[in-house]
């Protein structure tokens, strides 16, 4: 019996909502910021986008 190919998935666009807090400098008391940020990744599918960002999310969340 031969093998069937595994079938390759083209790459494709996915947005993917993150939320992130903000951490203000000085302020330890009160309301935190958060924002909300939609990330475009090239994947396989939207499970492989989410697991792709879940890898690089810390590249996103750097102090500015």
């Amino acid at each position: 019996m031969v093998p069937e190919k595994e079938e390759k998935k083209e790459l494709a666009f996915y947005c993917v909502k993150m939320t992130i807090v903000i951490e203000i400098e000085g302020f330890e008391d009160g309301l935190q910021q958060i924002e909300d940020r939609f990330i475009v990744i090239r994947a396989k599918s939207q499970e492989d986008a989410y697991l792709k960002l879940e890898k690089k999310k810390d590249d996103y969340i750097q102090p500015y």
